[in-house]
C-alpha cells in the first residue's frame, strides 16, 4: 500500500514542493509509529486504534506497558510476529521510549523506536 510520508512533526513530507510517497516496510514502520503515538480512543474515525496511554500513567510497570504495546502493535494486520520490545521510562520527563522489532507478513524485518509523552 502506498501512502504519504510524514516528517518528525507528523506533517506531510515535501521534497521540491511535492509530497513524498512511501510503501512497503517504510509504510508499515510509519503505521506502527502512528499507532504507538496515538492515544486509544483519540481518533474519532477508529476509537479502537492506538496505544492505551492509561498504561503509561501514574507509576506504570514495564509489564503493564509491554502488554499495552503488544496490543497496539497487533492492530497492524501486516505484522506477523513481534520479535523484540524494549521499554525505557524517563519518569522525570514523563516520556516512555519504545523500541521494537517486528516481522511482517512478507518476512520483512522492521525496527524502530517511538517516544510517547505520558
Amino acid at each position: 500500500m502506498k501512502t504519504f510520508a510524514l516528517n518528525q512533526s507528523g506533517d506531510l513530507l515535501l521534497e521540491n514542493g511535492d509530497m513524498v510517497e512511501i510503501d512497503g516496510a517504510e509504510e508499515i514502520k510509519q503505521s506502527l509509529s502512528l499507532i504507538l503515538s496515538t492515544n486509544k480512543g483519540e481518533w474519532f474515525l477508529d476509537p479502537e486504534m492506538g496505544l492505551d496511554f492509561n498504561a503509561l500513567l501514574d507509576k506504570p510497570s514495564d509489564t503493564r506497558i509491554r502488554a499495552a504495546v503488544i496490543e497496539a502493535i497487533s492492530q497492524e494486520s501486516r505484522v506477523q510476529t513481534i520479535d523484540h520490545i524494549a521499554i525505557n521510562q524517563d519518569r522525570q520527563k514523563r516520556v516512555v521510549y519504545i523500541h521494537f522489532k517486528v516481522t511482517t507478513s512478507t518476512n520483512e524485518q522492521i525496527e524502530s523506536e517511538v517516544s510517547v509523552n505520558a
